[in-house]
């Protein structure tokens, strides 16, 4: 047999044993019900300061890492969670990786005077290349205040408009590049690639390997499915690197490793989602999610739960909001 063939049903054995390492806790007695957070059917922007993942950003910040020295953000678009970063950690170097012209200028002008902040014209992806295609639709060629959909992956068959060219590097590759990179700690890693978050991760073995990766926080975006990629994916990869990965709720974090792969929150039609991840066993675990927890609103009551309330959303796999009923998203609530 092939050396090649034999390799890749190894591959083949280690996903499905992990998948069913991940099925086995579908079973448990602490599985309960699960309602989103209301703002999380949106990009991972986090400006805004009543979204569970600004409160969430804000206790790291606080409680947990005010010494960070080095954070990265993949897809800086305009700057929102770029400005979030660094007003949270003034003295970090902050490393932002943006792919149209446009946005680099607008981050250019808004983080002037920041000389810990440097702003990186090019794409991350899986693979460095000398050249990658940035595409959308060919309306937005003109209209470049309406490209906020650009991506290396075709959304769909009309977002086949190069809008730009820009070199990629990946994770394991900028690391190995910087000065004393092999030894140190990225506190926060934050990935809003239009899809391509997951093989942005994939393009990091040494680094999430190494443990050194405090923080990671990503979205979750069907346009994946064009990389041939999904959150599972995501989660089965992070797991497999020693992460645990939680999707952000309206008073919980849902621990993704207790669903079952079938379940709808990884059906590839699901809406967007904000997801976070730290290393199983994190020193820093507990102090976060107690900082956390008391940071967000009153829970809601049973009436606006049981009806879905702000944080449900409908999609064609089922209904992912937190009523509990068939589709409704049931695993394990953290903080």
């Amino acid at each position: 047999m092939p050396h090649n063939t034999i390799l890749g049903l190894m591959a083949i054995m280690v996903a499905r044993a992990a998948k069913l390492s991940i099925h086995s806790a579908c079973s448990s007695a602490h599985l309960r019900t699960f309602s989103f957070a209301p703002y999380s059917n949106k990009d991972v922007v986090a400006s805004n300061t009543n979204s569970a993942e600004h409160r969430f950003v804000r206790a790291y910040a606080e409680s947990c890492r005010k010494d960070a020295s080095l954070l990265v953000d993949v897809g800086g678009n305009r700057g929102e969670f770029t400005a979030l970063l660094a007003q949270f950690w003034p003295n970090a170097s902050l490393h932002v990786f943006e792919v149209m012209s446009k946005n680099v200028h607008l981050l250019q002008r808004r983080m002037r005077g920041m000389d810990h902040v440097t702003i990186h014209h090019m794409a991350m992806a899986q693979q460095p290349a000398s050249e990658v295609a940035i595409m959308g639709l060919h309306q937005w060629l003109k209209e470049t205040d309406r490209n906020n959909g650009m991506s290396m992956l075709a959304r769909t068959s009309l977002h086949t408009a190069v809008l730009e060219r820009v070199p990629a590097t990946s994770l394991d590759a900028f690391f190995g590049a910087l000065p004393f990179g092999a030894s140190q700690r990225l506190a926060f890693l934050k990935i809003d690639a239009e899809g391509m978050d997951g093989p942005i991760l994939a393009g990091a073995p040494q680094l999430l390997s190494s443990g050194r990766v405090d923080l990671i926080f990503f979205e979750n975006n069907r346009v994946q499915v064009a990389a041939n990629w999904s959150l599972l994916d995501s989660v089965l990869l992070l797991r497999n690197h020693g992460y645990e990965a939680y999707l952000f709720g309206e008073q919980h974090l849902l621990q993704l490793a207790d669903l079952c792969p079938q379940h709808p929150i990884f059906n590839t039609k699901a809406p967007t989602l904000n997801i976070v991840a730290w290393p199983a066993r994190a020193a820093f675990a507990e102090t976060l999610l107690g900082k956390y927890k008391m940071s967000l609103p009153p829970a809601a009551s049973p009436s606006s739960r049981a009806s879905g309330g702000r944080g449900s959303y409908q999609g064609r796999g089922g209904n992912y909001g937190g009523g509990g009923g068939p589709g409704g998203a049931r695993g394990r609530g953290l903080a």
